[in-house]
């Protein structure tokens, strides 16, 4: 399995607590939180991880090298912000298998990595989502679900408990071949405009979840994990 974490963005909204190092590299106690989804990865039938840097990138690469417990490591350099897509796009041109996980370098899901792989593989869609229900998905936006367990629809206006997007995908190499987007573009919107065509299952998450990419949630993350 390889897994694509997207570590470029900028991060204007934690720039209050954190202005000196790129997002995912805040630090949770005397470690960075991308060293959180590095521990919890590790656990898994991981080979090889592809971090997409962008802003402040050189602090990741410097930090973590080239192997992080056993598993290989290579960078996917921006040289320019390309939005959550374009940053899938470019990873994908370093991986050697038919697809990965994609997951955000703000995030962390305990998720069990290897039981959603397996999921996948058994029917091989162009794209898997894991969802997770949430007390409140205004912050969000609603995942609506259709009869066949497939992604169906965006809310952006709904408020109280519902599934969201957690922000984890598995998705083939030529996801984008019949539908070639611009250098730069929301992955999420892409996804939304092709619904139809990609049939998306989704894999429902009962594990913890925290985005950490506003400051009140950045504070729950240092208690959580320092």
């Amino acid at each position: 399995m390889e897994i694509i974490i997207l570590a470029g963005g900028l991060g204007t909204r934690l720039r209050s607590e954190v202005n000196d190092v790129p997002k995912p590299m805040a630090p949770v106690g005397e470690k960075p939180f991308l060293a959180v989804i590095l521990n919890h990865l590790s656990k898994f039938r991981i080979t090889r991880i592809v971090i997409s840097i962008g802003y402040l990138g050189h602090q990741i690469s410097s930090y973590f090298g080239g192997s992080y417990k056993g598993i290989e490591i290579v960078y996917s350099t921006e040289s320019e912000p390309l939005g959550t897509g374009g940053a899938i796009k470019k990873a994908l041109a370093y991986l050697t298998e038919e697809q990965a996980v994609v997951v955000n370098g703000d995030t962390f899901i305990d998720l069990d990595f290897d039981k959603m792989f397996d999921k996948y593989l058994h029917d091989k869609p162009k794209m898997m989502m894991v969802l997770k229900s949430v007390d409140d998905c205004g912050r969000y936006g609603a995942v609506k679900m259709g009869t066949h367990n497939n992604v169906e629809e965006f809310e952006r206006n709904r408020s109280g408990v519902g599934l969201i997007n957690a922000g984890v995908y598995v998705v083939r190499t030529d996801i984008y071949d019949k539908n070639i987007p611009g250098v730069k573009f929301s992955f999420e919107e892409f996804v939304e405009m092709n619904l139809s065509e990609l049939q998306v299952p989704a894999y429902i998450s009962e594990g913890y979840f925290i985005d950490m990419g506003i400051p009140s949630d950045y504070k729950v993350a240092i208690e959580k994990f320092s």
